[in-house]
């Protein structure tokens, strides 16, 4: 059981990261927004800029990638994705 629970978690926040990278592209275009991924240590890509992989924890990564954005844009960055967290509750911020 918590290993289900794990690896629902885990592809909740692989699908929010790829959403985040994906909604931030549309404000800094995508080969920034991939190239500001690929950055964060522990988040891993595949060629088109969808999260496929994280090594480490989460959480952190997730904190990590927004903070890129935001050093870039500013709180624009954080306000682009604020609805995107409503659809994943598992996942607190």
């Amino acid at each position: 059981m918590y290993n289900k629970l794990m690896e629902e978690i885990k592809k909740h926040y692989l699908s929010l990261l790829t959403e985040i990278i994906v909604k931030e592209s549309v404000i800094l275009g995508s080969d920034i927004t991939i190239a500001k991924a690929q950055s964060v240590g522990g988040l891993v890509l595949d060629s088109s800029g969808n999260v496929i992989n994280i090594k480490g924890d989460a959480n952190q990564i997730l904190h990590k990638l927004i903070d890129e954005y935001v050093d870039l844009i500013g709180n624009l960055a954080k306000d682009a994705i604020k609805e995107i967290f409503e659809k994943y509750p598992l996942i607190k911020i």
